[in-house]
């Protein structure tokens, strides 16, 4: 199309715009007989007609939109669902703006994952764009406030096209949920400042949204707000981006402050006009202006120049749609009450809100929401005139019953002239009670060591647990306000927590639950941390379900917080990980983990301490869910991070050495995993009492490196001790059942296999009982265990139904690719070729194939295994051929080191001995004999593994005569 023709398409638009609907057909008629150009105008405008909110979308940006498809080959951006983009696959289109189209997507690998991508359109392929988008990805790293849709990674498809991948966030606009669910002015006001705290967060990590508006914020089903599109937004004091020149215009001018309609400098201030304009609308379903048309032009003049009108006037002016009947019946009201409501306080809020210049609006977007919680509280609020009279006003609607009409009356004349000393006096007195708890705190705290002193102590030295009894007795007795008190009873919990002192920290929770329920208006997030903190103490105790429970609802009472802490959201979501890697939800714990560890970074830094800690239990975390690659870069990050701050002896280098050496012994490099635990054990050893439990994880790695190392008698040693002292204090701990299970696999290894399944049985009878079924992880790894010995000692029957079982358990609780259960099919499967079920046991290798492949390196004993089970599915079968080269290569994995039962090495020479013999090769009968001979050393000459290799040479010995 031409440019003249593309002109006059556009300057009959925006001249159609400014006619009723009804008029616009003939308007059209009389301006123009060119055919194709009326055409494509009322195509625009029946496109425009189809948009929700019309004034959302710029006219001159979606004309302009429009004519450049009109020039392109394709009308619009095809749309791309069913395709992939990166992990995920696009499943449909579910918005469109300026810059994108957003796609509702689906990650399909292990993650199984759902999210919102958006796709830059080609029309905004410019440099400006593809720079906001790379600069989008960093601003929304840093925030991390519940109410803020996250973005989780970005990157260009393989043609080139930007994309990111954020949080999907089912929802309703926010004006839309309001009147759905017909919410009071009241409720709209304590959602709208949810919003407003989200803002406020985003500002003080200098990040300015500047295109607020109810359809950039959704609600989700169960009420939480969401704020999304971050990918207009500034970082202050960054003026690289080019983000405000000609062209790029990153606003919704019906919604869009002054200044940046009229191109100056944007602040926080910005985003306080933006939020009034929001609020506006939720109280009375209308925007602030009413523009002579509906061109850009004379919206543009109308937020510039015009004053808007007070909401309480506004909402009863009208008698279009919505009516005021009907804007009222949506708020639970009706129009009188509505407009009484509103006037006064809430006209004055939002007035000052939209006042044209930013420094006459409220300082941020906590002093309004501040304001609007003094509105909800009957409290005077800073938008008003201040005078003594309304200050006076407000004291009566906060005390109306206690103060009689005529005694009412006298207050108002009497305190005129002190009504504003008493705000100040208030204000001083609010400080001056924070001091008082600091100074209350400190104090406790200073005569409570005090008394270590040799003067208190007759000479003596008190032991902290002598100081924390001191302090506990104390406490009953402490003349303090009630928060001071829950605080002091919270620390000291927490201090009885670390010393494992469980029961004793039980009881101070319950007393801080006493205090918590004297104090009338504690807030959300004082109940997340008592929740979080009762939760902390269940969970040393083992009792993992009540403690995700009081997690999870510590989470719940953070998300509904106004306040945010992101340190303590970091908390909540750190132990919830861990404890429900505990009780065997990995499919939950890495939901959380997702989440967890952008947050981490963002709080506390990449290089900190606190994140390195973070990382650390994300490496078991992703070990149990088979990422063993990325367990192990988790865990070397961890360990760098930690190296950089501390110097040894530390306990926190401790755990992040066991924990790489661990993650590398799951890979069966245990001569790199060696040093990093004995080191381990060694720090440990120096930093914690000999009956720490800490200490005890770090000695049941090593011995279980020992066990892997053929060191059994030092594997044995370490076991048994612990389990001697741990049995004492609770007999079905976690640790103690733990350590019997590894004892038992060394019993194993060392043949002793009457005696390794005994123990297993011990164990799962116990662990069942403390679980109360076998649907976990932990039980099924025993279960597997015992299938194992009772297969190695030839009870083959037992062992069959148990591993059938383990396989039922794992997939259901793993997913069908996890590397464990192709483990699990290798052992069932190598089971029946040794019953001879060989169609069905080649079945089971066929679908272990791909899983032991990409779930273990090449050199992995569990590749070993599967080899040896396969290869000699070949040689029973008479595929000789098949089955040489697949036991070459486990003999070279068993024999370069490779962990695992010691007959493993010997079992693999006489299959590929047998194999080579099947085929007339005579030096298959070298490795014959070298696999009978370490068969009879290791397993005994009775055997029955010894005896099949036996039988195999004599059988080949006939056949050959």
């Amino acid at each position: 199309m031409s440019s003249n023709r593309s002109s006059r398409v556009e300057s009959l638009f925006e001249e159609a715009l400014d006619y009723p609907e009804s008029e616009r057909d003939a308007f059209l008629k009389s301006a123009t007989d060119h055919p194709e150009v009326r055409e494509q105008v009322e195509a625009l405008l029946h496109r425009f007609k189809k948009l929700d909110a019309f004034l959302e979308t710029p006219a001159v940006e979606a004309a302009a939109d429009f004519l450049d498809e009109i020039d392109e080959p394709t009308p619009s951006p095809p749309d791309r669902s069913g395709e992939r983009v990166g992990p995920f696959t696009l499943k449909e289109r579910v918005g469109r703006g300026g810059s994108g189209v957003v796609y509702r997507a689906e990650r399909e690998d292990s993650f199984e994952q759902q999210v919102a991508i958006k796709l830059l359109t080609r029309r905004a392929d410019t440099s400006a764009v593809l720079d906001r988008f790379a600069h989008e990805q960093q601003v929304l790293a840093a925030l991390t406030h519940p109410c803020v849709a996250q973005i989780y990674d970005g990157g260009a498809t393989a043609d080139g096209q930007p994309y990111f991948v954020m949080e999907y966030v089912a929802g309703r606009p926010l004006d839309e949920y309001c009147d759905d669910q017909r919410l009071s002015i009241r409720e709209r006001l304590e959602l709208f400042t949810s919003v407003s705290d989200a803002v406020h967060h985003a500002h003080q990590n200098l990040v300015i949204h500047r295109d607020l508006k109810p359809s950039n914020i959704l609600v989700t089903a169960d009420g939480r707000p969401k704020l999304l599109d971050f990918g207009i937004a500034k970082v202050i004091g960054d003026e690289g981006t080019g983000l405000t020149q000609t062209g790029e215009r990153w606003m919704t001018p019906e919604y869009a402050a002054p200044e940046q309609i009229r191109g100056e400098s944007i602040s926080t201030a910005t985003d306080v006009y933006q939020l009034g304009v929001v609020l506006y609308e939720l109280l009375i379903g209308r925007r602030p202006y009413h523009p002579d048309s509906r061109s850009l032009f004379a919206i543009e003049r109308a937020v510039c120049e015009e004053q808007p009108t007070r909401p309480s006037t506004a909402v009863t002016q009208s008698t279009n749609s919505p009516t005021p009947d009907d804007i009222s019946k949506a708020r639970r009201t009706h129009p009188s009450a509505l407009q009484s409501t509103l006037r006064g306080d809430l006209d004055a809020i939002v007035m000052k809100a939209l006042r044209k210049e930013p420094k006459q609006r409220y300082r941020s977007a906590e002093a309004m929401v501040a304001d609007i919680q003094r509105f909800l509280n009957d409290q005077p609020v800073e938008a008003r005139d201040g005078q003594w009279s309304y200050r006076a006003h407000k004291f009566i609607r906060r005390h109306t019953r206690p103060i009689m009409a005529t005694a009412a009356v006298l207050l108002i004349l009497a305190t005129g002239a002190v009504a504003y000393t008493m705000q100040i006096a208030e204000e001083r007195d609010r400080a001056r009670l924070a001091e008082q708890q600091a100074s209350t705190v400190t104090g406790f705290l200073v005569d409570l060591f005090n008394d270590n002193t040799p003067r208190n102590t007759s000479g003596q030295t008190l032991s902290a647990r002598d100081i924390l009894r001191r302090g506990e007795t104390r406490m009953a007795t402490l003349d303090a306000e009630p928060r001071v008190r829950l605080r002091l009873l919270l620390v000291l919990a927490e201090v009885r927590a670390d010393l494992n002192h469980t029961s004793r920290a039980d009881s101070l929770i319950d007393r801080a639950e006493v205090v918590a329920a004297q104090i009338n208006d504690l807030s959300m997030l004082e109940q997340s941390h008592l929740l979080y903190k009762r939760g902390e103490i269940k969970r040393r105790k083992n009792d993992y379900a009540s403690a995700d429970s009081l997690f999870r609802l510590a989470q719940q009472a953070y998300d509904r917080s106004p306040r945010s802490s992101p340190d303590h959201l970091t908390n909540i979501l750190n132990t919830r990980m861990e404890t429900l890697q505990a009780v065997g939800d990995l499919q939950s714990a890495d939901s959380v983990m997702q989440r967890l560890l952008p947050l981490s970074e963002a709080v506390y830094g990449a290089r900190s301490t606190e994140h390195a800690t973070i990382l650390h239990n994300a490496s078991s975390a992703l070990t149990e869910l088979g990422h063993v690659n990325q367990a192990e870069s988790a865990a070397r990050t961890a360990l760098d991070i930690r190296q950089e701050h501390y110097s040894t002896p530390h306990i926190d280098l401790a755990y992040a050495k066991e924990s790489l050496g661990s993650v590398l012994m799951e890979q069966d490099r245990t001569a790199e995993a060696k040093p990093l635990l004995e080191d381990a054990v060694h720090q440990s050893e120096q930093v914690l009492d000999a009956d720490n439990d800490r200490l005890d994880k770090f000695k049941i790695s090593l011995a279980l490196l020992y066990s892997r190392l053929e060191r059994y008698t030092e594997a044995e040693k370490l076991y048994l001790d612990i389990i001697d002292r741990r049995e004492r204090v609770n007999p079905n701990g976690l640790t103690v059942l733990y350590s019997k299970n590894n004892l038992a696999l060394t019993y194993q290894r060392q043949g002793r296999y009457e005696k390794a399944a005994s123990v297993y049985r011990e164990v799962l009878d116990k662990k069942e009982s403390v679980v109360g079924h076998d649907r976990h992880p932990s039980i099924v790894v025993t279960l597997f265990n015992l299938a194992s010995a009772l297969h190695e000692a030839g009870e083959l029957d037992q062992a069959e139904s148990r591993y059938r079982r383990v396989v039922q358990l794992d997939r259901e609780l793993l997913g069908e690719s996890h590397r464990e259960v192709g483990v699990d099919m290798t052992a069932l499967a190598t089971l029946l070729v040794d019953r001879g079920a060989l169609v069905e046991a080649d079945s089971l290798f066929e679908r272990a194939r791909p899983i032991i492949q990409n779930g273990f390196p090449d050199a992995h004993r569990r590749v070993g295994e599967f080899l040896i089970g396969r290869g000699s599915l070949f040689v029973l079968d008479g595929r000789p051929e098949e089955a040489e080269p697949l036991l070459r290569r486990a003999v070279d994995i068993f024999e370069s080191g490779a962990s695992g039962a010691p007959w493993r090495r010997a079992e693999a020479k006489g299959w590929l001995g047998t194999a080579l013999l099947q085929q007339g090769n005579a030096t298959g009968a070298s490795f014959l004999d070298e696999s009978r001979t370490g068969l009879e050393e290791i397993l005994g000459a009775d055997h029955w593994r010894t005896a099949r290799m036996q039988q195999h040479a004599n059988d080949l010995e006939r056949a050959s005569q």
